[in-house]
């Protein structure tokens, strides 16, 4: 591994730290993880894995996070997003470096955007992990009406819990990751309707505990079938998973009446990294400041006081933004 990716992923890796530290640490965060013990020992974190997960909740990304830290496979993490992403300060910045993939949401671009990408990607000889949330965005009551209405008109399987994917996007990655070293990783993230605490950002940020559950099943990505196939194995797929929410909201198990074989929780411990870290970073950074505003307070004038004042207020602002990117 040459400087540069030594540098990269140390930059990453430290700002995903700081996103697996709010979940486990900070708000105390508890995962109940259902996979397969067999699958996990003898391919997890040893192959390349394009990732299907639902995207329900604004926390989807920080138990991700957080899972991807207990699997030691968070250095190694790849985003497909919307374009919008690219430009939030910081996150967005680094994601980018990080080579995420940014789509426009206009085919006669993404399409060329897509290929190239996925091969750099899968060159690479340590394994990396690409999320793909193939709804296109977050589950909201105005989206998932619109989804519903057109599943109905174009005769598609209306979907309760989550929006219709969109296929042109999944089938284009899929023919570029045919003959590499990859499978498919299927996540169903579910958060119990009856808990006191509802799964927000702001409530992790309030150091709350969440509990989220996670589904995760390896497909070997020989059971995916080629071109316009691809397609219907998608829809069916997510049939699939709509399956398995609504048993989870209504009796708190995936497999309760979902149809899909139960697996056990296998137990992965949060690490001590993202601790380490933030601490860390904490004293360097706190110590300045503390230095900065004191020297600002004794010696600096009022428009220094309103500009270090506003450096305060806009991370708050800038978190509500990305909130709504998400």
């Amino acid at each position: 591994m040459g400087l540069f990716e030594v540098i990269k992923r140390s930059s990453l890796v430290t700002m995903f730290l700081e996103v697996v530290f709010l979940g486990d640490w900070w708000s105390g965060s508890e995962l109940s993880i259902y996979m397969n013990e067999d699958d996990y020992k003898k391919y997890y974190g040893k192959e390349h894995g394009f990732v299907l997960m639902n995207h329900c909740y604004e926390v989807d990304w920080i138990i991700a996070c957080m899972l991807l830290d207990r699997m030691k496979i968070l250095g190694n993490f790849k985003l497909s997003a919307k374009n919008t992403l690219e430009y939030f300060p910081v996150l967005g910045w680094l994601l980018k470096f990080g080579e995420s993939i940014y789509l426009k949401r206009n085919w006669d671009i993404d399409k060329r955007i897509i290929g190239p990408k996925i091969l750099q990607l899968t060159s690479y000889l340590d394994p990396m992990w690409l999320l793909f949330f193939a709804e296109g965005t977050r589950v909201l009551p105005k989206y998932l009406l619109e989804s519903q209405k057109f599943s109905k008109e174009k005769g598609l399987p209306i979907l309760k819990y989550h929006l219709t994917p969109r296929t042109k996007g999944f089938i284009e990655i899929i023919r570029y990751l045919r003959g590499k070293n990859v499978a498919i990783y299927d996540i169903q993230i579910a958060f119990n309707p009856d808990d006191q605490v509802e799964p927000t950002i702001i409530n992790i940020l309030r150091g709350k505990k969440l509990h989220a559950h996670c589904y995760i099943k390896r497909i070997p990505l020989s059971e995916v079938p080629d071109e316009e196939a691809a397609a219907v194995w998608l829809y069916k797929k997510f049939q699939e998973k709509d399956k398995m929410a609504d048993s989870f909201n209504n009796t708190g198990d995936f497999f309760a009446t979902s149809g899909i074989e139960k697996t056990l929780i296998y137990k992965l411990d949060k690490r001590y990294l993202s601790l380490i870290n933030v601490v860390t970073w904490a004293l360097l950074i706190i110590v300045s400041m503390l230095i900065f505003f004191i020297k600002l307070y004794l010696f600096g004038s009022v428009i220094c006081l309103l500009i270090a004042a506003s450096c305060l207020v806009i991370p708050y602002v800038a978190m509500n933004i990305a909130i709504s990117l998400s």
